[in-house]
């Protein structure tokens, strides 16, 4: 299976977020955008949700070294989960354009 970097599969989000991660102030967070891996998509089967995780899933919570980035989209809403300041997980809800791309890259 090819693997699926954030930058090639997904390039308008990925220059939203690097542009949202800059503005608030997260620049080595930025950097990593373009590189990301998806591994996997949320299964939750909400018709809103399009998150996608960068890294495997945890079996629970990601642990103390674990914070949220919310960015001010101009819709929906982006949460970066970041671990260890390594981006492990992009929320997203209410993202229609971007829920129909994952299901495809990730089905």
């Amino acid at each position: 299976m090819t693997s699926l970097i954030l930058g090639k599969v997904l390039p308008e989000l990925t220059k939203e977020l690097e542009g949202l991660l800059t503005s608030n102030g997260e620049l080595g967070l930025a950097v990593q955008v373009q590189s990301l891996a998806l591994v996997d998509r949320c299964r939750c089967d909400s018709d809103s949700c399009a998150t996608f995780y960068c890294v495997p899933k945890p079996k629970g919570a990601w642990g103390s070294n674990h914070r949220n980035v919310l960015l001010d989209t101009k819709e929906g809403l982006t949460v970066v989960d970041v671990l260890d300041e390594k981006i492990v997980c992009i929320e997203l809800l209410d993202r229609a354009d971007i829920r129909s791309k994952v299901l495809k890259l990730l089905p």
